[in-house]
């Protein structure tokens, strides 16, 4: 009984000491060597999905083009997008393509094939996947040219958004894809288009 009641305790000392370095990662206290030590045994871990989360919000727009010279953004219905739009409540609803969206700013484009056949869906205008966005900024006709953005995201102050009446303070970062042409196979697409994005 003694030893049970002494693992537990080590145990339930590590697991405190693994909070404390999260919830205090700057702090640099001795006691946290302990935690280095035993890593090599993995007696502890984050029992999460999200045992870190990341510190900035990155977000992947999609913009799409009749013509290459006047592009439009499909508008998500949950996710940070228009910098007007206001956070939406959702809970206890999982809004699942607005945050495999947010997964996606975290890996390239090519890696992730579930965002490839979005892009194909939405170009065919498949009634289901439409159906997820907020709306179709062409109304029915197909785009000839899409091309996805990366932003980062954060809110504004109290004060700026008074001010403004943005809620979001959106920065881009890179171009997420080239331009991409419709119906025309990767390695065949244009090198530049013109873009007014």
């Amino acid at each position: 009984y003694l030893l049970v009641s002494l693992i537990s305790a080590a145990y339930l000392y590590l697991n405190v000491l693994r909070l404390l370095k999260m919830l205090l990662p700057k702090k640099r206290w001795k006691a946290f060597n302990i935690l280095q030590k035993c890593s090599l045994w993995k007696l502890v871990n984050h029992y999460a999905f999200f045992a870190s989360m990341t510190k900035k919000r990155y977000e992947v727009l999609i913009y799409a083009s009749l013509d290459g010279k006047e592009w439009k953004e499909y508008s998500f219905l949950y996710k940070a997008g228009d910098p007007k739009k206001p956070p939406r409540q959702m809970s206890p609803h999982q809004p699942r393509l607005d945050w495999q969206m947010w997964f996606a700013s975290l890996s390239a484009f090519s890696k992730e094939k579930w965002l490839q056949n979005l892009i194909v869906k939405m170009v065919e205008r498949s009634k289901c996947v439409m159906d997820l966005l907020e709306k179709d900024p062409f109304e029915g006709k197909m785009p000839r040219f899409i091309q996805l953005k990366l932003f980062q995201y954060s809110f504004k102050s109290f004060k700026e958004r008074k001010e403004t009446g943005l809620w979001w303070k959106q920065q881009f970062i890179k171009d997420y894809t080239s331009v991409l042409q419709v119906g025309i196979k990767q390695e065949q697409q244009p090198k530049k288009i013109k873009k007014n994005v």
